[in-house]
């Protein structure tokens, strides 16, 4: 084993069972956990943003990561096993159960009513989607809408593999990248399905090091400096197993450099105390165009829009 790291979810996460859902009624709730395959899925692709900043051309890069991680051909030389704890509360709704009632209620099936309530319920945007439906009853919307809560799901992931290869590092980098950066279930996207490292018990000092002092930040500074530093690390692992780096101009693939204008990274504060539904509520609601409508800056205004410009907001 060359790296081990004990995860806790930070934000709501909702595993896609066979009918993309955390929990099935029809089931007698049976409800999912993570997989090693979604991780996995994860890894390769951090792996390939990681090392599309190199000399590498793109099928050399596909080979690489092949030899990696492994492909229907090619075994791994680096593979990792994902356990879950013991004692893990199951899924449930994201709202209490008189929110499920009101829910229910076809009193509320005006859209502006149900707005209002999805408002007052600070119900993520990626979740208003999947109960749109006003003649849904409330086990179904409990199925629909439920979740595993924050700091209720842990997991242990241990990479196994040779070390002092320098390819270790290199894969061990694009796995906390993965981590660090993307989601995991079957939402992933507007802050959903976030994991933290709770401890970190083995790994290579550079990256156990970066890892402790993104722990231990206690100002957006600090945390934006360490989440620099760990790309920035990445990056120069990447550059230094795989010669000099080829990115001119916009890269053609996803890609991971501090070089070029289009790449920057912004760490935001919360006003108030963290409440995972309250930040993926107020998240959906700064992805979506209609908010910005209602924005003015200035002169400016919303003339954005009424000229047919289209604004990417990433996050």
């Amino acid at each position: 084993m060359i790296a081990s790291f004990s995860l806790t979810n930070i934000t709501h996460m909702r595993i896609g069972g066979y009918n993309a859902k955390n929990k099935s009624i029809k089931l007698n709730e049976y409800f999912e956990y993570p997989r090693e395959q979604s991780l996995k899925g994860l890894w390769r692709w951090w792996l390939r943003v990681l090392l599309s900043g190199t000399a590498l051309s793109d099928n050399e890069i596909k080979r690489n990561v092949c030899e990696l991680l492994g492909s229907s051909d090619i075994p791994a030389k680096f593979r990792l096993k994902l356990l879950v704890s013991n004692g893990i509360t199951p899924p449930e709704p994201i709202i209490d159960q008189q929110g499920l009632k009101d829910l229910a209620n076809p009193n509320q099936s005006r859209p502006r009513e149900r707005t209002n309530l999805f408002n007052r319920l600070f119900l993520p945007s990626r979740l208003v989607l999947s109960v749109m439906d006003r003649n849904l009853d409330r086990l179904k919307q409990d199925e629909l809408l439920s979740v595993y809560h924050p700091n209720k799901l842990k997991i242990l992931i241990e990479i196994y593999g040779e070390s002092k290869t320098g390819l270790d590092i290199l894969v061990i980098y694009s796995l906390v990248l993965a981590i660090t950066f993307s989601g995991i279930g079957s939402i992933t996207r507007r802050g959903f399905g976030k994991f933290a490292f709770e401890e970190i018990a083995k790994g290579p000092y550079e990256i156990t090091n970066t890892l402790e002092s993104i722990r231990n930040s206690k100002t957006t500074l600090e945390l934006e400096t360490s989440l620099k530093r760990l790309i920035e690390n990445a990056a120069k692992t990447a550059e230094k197993t795989f010669s000099t780096r080829r990115v001119n101009g916009f890269p053609k693939h996803p890609t991971l450099d501090f070089k070029g204008s289009y790449f920057k990274l912004k760490v935001v504060a919360l006003n108030d105390s963290f409440d995972s539904k309250k930040v993926l509520h107020k998240i959906g609601k700064a992805s979506l165009k209609s908010e910005w409508k209602k924005l003015k800056f200035g002169n400016v205004s919303s003339s954005l829009f009424k000229s047919g410009q289209r604004c990417i907001l990433g996050y």
